[in-house]
């Protein structure tokens, strides 16, 4: 993951608002964010947590998400028109997709894939009579 992103997540996680200029540098590296770091390092958990923490005051709740307002209505680069809160949510649309392509696993899968389909599916098991894996 990218240095700023990993120091910015663990600022966010101490609930300091360098977080969020930290995250911002993370965004406008010229190799960027994927969404797959960007799930996977903890950003999203860890500006949920600052943003949504249920432990502090609501003035320091206020406090908070007028930061991340500020922060998230900035341009990325002076002179560009993408802003913050546009690449976070690239970002999470991105993650999204991705989860989206994911395999589904209806069964879990033991040892082989025969053991995963229930009995009632299973053209090779007999009703009533126990399999070689059920007499264990």
């Amino acid at each position: 993951a990218h240095p700023d992103l990993k120091e910015g997540i663990e600022m966010l996680n101490q609930y300091s608002e360098q977080g969020l200029r930290k995250l911002q540098s993370s965004l406008r590296a010229s190799n960027g964010v994927t969404p797959f770091e960007f799930v996977g390092s903890g950003a999203v958990a860890a500006l949920s947590n600052f943003l949504f923490d249920v432990a502090v005051s609501p003035d320091v709740q206020k406090q908070r998400v007028e930061a991340f307002l500020k922060f998230a209505v900035q341009p990325l680069e002076t002179g560009q028109q993408d802003t913050v809160l546009k690449s976070l949510l690239k970002l999470c649309i991105g993650a999204i997709r991705l989860v989206e392509q994911l395999p589904i696993k209806l069964f879990p899968v033991g040892g082989s894939l025969a053991a995963a389909v229930p009995r009632h599916l299973n053209p090779q098991r007999q009703p009533g009579v126990p399999s070689e894996r059920s007499v264990l």
